[in-house]
Formats: structure tokens, C-alpha cells, sequence
């Protein structure tokens, strides 16, 4: 099965974006694939904090299973968050990439409050 994931915040400590993750190691065991991560609302801060994105392991998520992680850019501009400070491996994107990745994809799942 193909998979959308979002993440809407980050939670405390990160808690929900390590579950995010931990979630993604499960069903990569399990042979599915990931299209696309979309990281919204608060979950766009994991983009530009390392240490939030070292302790989930995103870095190399992206590179062993060619995922794209995408952060809203709407999301980062309403935090005053600037596209030069975000990781490496995650790119800039508007809700557009979350609806095509939703559209190809077989199963949408979405973590944390969907509130901003």
C-alpha cells in the first residue's frame, strides 16, 4: 500500500513526530511505501530544529526509503520560520503537494491536533 502522512504539530518533546516516525519504520517492515510526510501547522518547526529531527531519525528516513518531506510554507512563514534555515533533506511545498499525495496515495494518515 502507498501512503499520505501528515503531521499537524510536533507535540511535547516531539512525541508526535516520533510517532510519526516510528510509525513509518513499522510499515516500511511491512513492505508499504511512503509518498510524501507533510509537516503543517506547529509540525513544520521539526524542519528547522536538528535536534528535534535527530531524535525522530527523519534524515535518515528520507534516505534509506527515498521519502519526500515536505513542510508547508504557508505554515513556516506564519511562525517566522525562513525556507534558508530548514534541514537539507526537507523542502518547501504547498498544500497542493499534500492533496496530489493524497490523491495517488491508498491510505491518508494524519498525526496530531489539525488545529494551528
Amino acid at each position: 500500500m502507498l501512503y499520505a502522512i501528515k503531521v499537524n504539530q510536533i507535540g511535547e518533546g516531539a512525541v508526535v513526530s516520533r510517532m510519526c516516525a516510528d510509525f513509518i519504520r513499522a510499515l516500511l517492515e511491512q513492505g508499504h511505501q511512503v509518498r510524501a510526510v507533510f509537516f503543517y501547522h506547529s509540525g513544520v518547526e521539526v524542519a528547522f530544529n536538528q535536534q528535534m529531527a535527530d531524535d525522530c531519525g527523519w534524515g535518515e528516513l528520507s534516505a534509506e526509503a527515498s521519502i519526500n518531506l515536505v513542510y508547508c510554507s504557508s505554515a513556516a512563514t506564519a511562525r517566522n520560520l525562513r525556507s534558508n534555515s530548514c534541514l537539507p533533506y526537507f523542502v518547501a511545498g504547498g498544500l497542493g503537494i499534500w492533496i496530489d499525495a493524497c490523491l495517488s496515495a491508498d491510505r491518508v494518515i494524519s498525526f496530531g491536533d489539525p488545529r494551528p
